[in-house]
């Protein structure tokens, strides 16, 4: 039925925002999933440091075996903005590859998924 807990999306209005959809590291693996993560760090990202808000992390937990993204995560300001796309993907099971394809306007902060997908799938070489 719908929804399914494993694609729920949530926020916490903190300073900064937690937005979550998926599932966490630790419950892919505790569902037997072989997964990792790919990370994106806002210190680095254009617009976060144009609000002043260059605080936080991005992380996508996807499948080892196909990239299938599974969980994501982001801790920053405006993470509830951020959400209903992670959510799209994880239900969608959109993969690294399909992310990374994606077109993110710069500067958004929803750029911090596709260039996390990229260097993800950089470091498989």
């Amino acid at each position: 039925g719908w929804p399914r807990p494993e694609t729920n999306s949530a926020v916490i209005f903190s300073h900064p925002e937690l937005g979550m959809a998926g599932l966490t590291e630790t419950a892919a693996r505790a569902a037997g999933l072989d997964v990792a993560v790919a990370e994106y760090d806002y210190r680095i990202d254009a617009r976060a440091q144009i609000s002043g808000e260059a605080e936080g992390l991005a992380r996508i937990v996807y499948q080892r075996k196909d990239l299938r993204i599974v969980g994501i995560h982001v801790l920053v300001a405006g993470a509830a903005g951020l959400i209903g796309e992670a959510a799209l993907a994880v239900a969608n099971g959109v993969t690294l590859p399909q992310l990374a394809a994606t077109i993110h306007p710069h500067p958004t902060l929803s750029e911090a998924f596709g260039l996390a997908a990229r260097a993800a799938l950089a470091k498989m070489g």
